[in-house]
This record gives C-alpha cells, sequence and structure tokens, in this order.
C-alpha cells in the first residue's frame, strides 16, 4: 500500500489500484507531470516496464511504501543532480531524510 505524506496526507493506494491511480493524476495533472510520464513512455520497452517506471516516479515523493515488514534496510536515494546516497533505516524516514537534503539544495529526488 501507498500511504500519502504531506499534501497526499490521509490517501492510500492498494499495490494493485497503484498505477490506474497514478495515470488518473497525471490526467488531471500539470503540464510538468505530463511530459515527465510521456519521456518515461517514450524509454520503456513494454507495458510492464511503463507500469514501474511509472509507480516508481509517482510514488517517490509525497508518498512512502509500507510493506509487511517495516524493518530497516538499505535504500538508495537519487538526487535530479545524478548525485547518489545510501540510507539505512526504514522507507519513510529514507523519504524524510532525501526531502530534507533536497529542499535545501532545491533537487528533485528519488528513493529505491
Amino acid at each position: 500500500m501507498y500511504i500519502g505524506i504531506g499534501p497526499e496526507e490521509g490517501r492510500r493506494v492498494y499495490e494493485k489500484d497503484a498505477f490506474g491511480y497514478a495515470c488518473e493524476q497525471i490526467l488531471a495533472g500539470s503540464p510538468e507531470e505530463q511530459k515527465t510520464f510521456m519521456d518515461l513512455v517514450k524509454d520503456c520497452k513494454d507495458m510492464k516496464d511503463l507500469a514501474k517506471g511509472v509507480v516508481d516516479w509517482f510514488y517517490s515523493g509525497n508518498w512512502y511504501h509500507e510493506t509487511s515488514d517495516l524493518q530497516e534496510t538499505c535504500y538508495i536515494i537519487r538526487f535530479s543532480d545524478k548525485r547518489l546516497r545510501a540510507f539505512y533505516g526504514t522507507y519513510l524516514q529514507a523519504v524524510e531524510s532525501a526531502r530534507e537534503e533536497a529542499g535545501r539544495l532545491g533537487l528533485g529526488f528519488v528513493v529505491n
């Protein structure tokens, strides 16, 4: 399940609905979001690849992925300036850490 934080707080999206929900939001979203989506389409080899790419991108900011075990593990944070940073903790902690650093530097980020 994807759980919204910040401006998405209160929203919950089951994994099976994640791609469809993301597409609905992008359709009504900003031109920048729609352009990013179209760039993803161009780079994907098939629908499965597209679905994974869209879900990874769409839920990388104001969402965290709740797993059945919320154990700490290692995550890679990719910043829009191409830097990578390893983070050990829960997914939510990784997102919060990345958001703080990205905010200070005016960057985007993805947590994997």
